[in-house]
């Protein structure tokens, strides 16, 4: 069974659950969820009734896509997808007003992460993306909509390519890319920082 934590931001964690409760509905103030580790297949429907959740974390589950439900979440600032097997991402996200971090690294390496109708304009409030190690053939161009990107990790470079238009951007991490090394160090040397840019 589920039971609230008395502490000021409520966890939950339990690994291999193999049979999930279909009613959440007495976590009427839990913050954060984390349910890594569990052979997901989905994001269980009640999970995506709590409304006060602030941080979900999936991570290391088998989960292939983002439910139209998840926009219930309207508090959700942190959402971690690691190491899942999401691929074709719609603009669903954008629906979540108040995210600022999503980790969708280590998904897709066969099929195509994006949708193709997907755009990074519905996403333009994020502060920290992390999305390496996934296959991106095709990458929406309009990354400049990320206008409040802070922190950018990746292992791509046509990413790569298109980060200087990125104003808010203060970190750039990239895995597995050696050889633009000194690109990336060029271009955080040369990008403005905030106070410069008044």
């Amino acid at each position: 069974t589920l039971s609230s934590s008395s502490a000021a931001s409520d966890v939950y964690k339990r690994q291999l659950m193999y049979r999930f409760p279909q009613d959440l509905s007495g976590f009427c103030a839990l913050s954060s969820l984390d349910l890594s580790r569990n052979r997901l297949t989905h994001i269980p429907p009640s999970v995506c009734t709590i409304s006060t959740l602030t941080a979900l974390t999936l991570t290391s589950n088998r989960i292939t896509k983002i439910p139209a439900e998840i926009i219930q979440l309207r508090h959700l600032v942190e959402l971690n997808m690691g190491v899942n097997s999401l691929r074709n991402i719609t603009t669903i996200l954008g629906e979540l007003p108040e995210l600022r971090a999503l980790d969708i690294s280590n998904n897709s390496t066969k099929a195509e992460l994006f949708d193709a109708e997907f755009t990074f304009q519905c996403l333009s409030h994020l502060e920290s993306l992390n999305m390496r190690l996934n296959k991106l053939n095709i990458v929406p161009d309009d990354m400049g909509a990320l206008k409040n990107l802070k922190y950018l990790h990746i292992s791509s470079t046509e990413v790569l390519a298109l980060v200087h238009h990125l104003p808010a951007l203060e970190t750039i991490e990239v895995s597995q890319v050696n050889r633009t090394k000194r690109f990336i160090s060029c271009l955080l040397y040369t990008s403005p920082s905030p106070r410069d840019r008044g």
